[in-house]
């Protein structure tokens, strides 16, 4: 047999946030879409980081975003979902890094 829950938690930097509620071409849209870092392939044909864009939810998570200061550390909580196509990330929750006290 397979898994059937393909959810991790890992290190991430959120870089920022969107949200979008609103009708296009007919159909109704509630999302909200958070940008982490993630590092470039080291093919040799690049170096450094990219954003790379994770669902997270309706609009609604946006509120839990919009007051953080960005860039921040956290701890994701990640589930690959299929598309038929093949796997993206589907952001499930995150918890704020902080930084220890000196």
């Amino acid at each position: 047999m397979f898994e059937t829950s393909q959810v991790t938690t890992y290190s991430a930097t959120l870089l920022g946030a969107k949200q979008f509620r609103g009708e296009i071409d007919g159909n109704k849209i509630d999302s909200c879409t958070v940008l982490v870092a993630s590092p470039m392939p080291s093919n040799g044909n690049a170096v450094g980081f990219t954003a790379a864009s994770m669902k997270f939810g309706d609009s609604h998570n946006f509120e839990k975003l919009k007051n953080l200061k960005f860039p921040c550390a956290v701890d994701v909580t990640v589930a690959m979902e299929s598309t038929g196509k093949g796997l993206v990330p589907k952001l499930l929750d995150f918890q704020l890094k902080v930084a220890p006290k000196a």
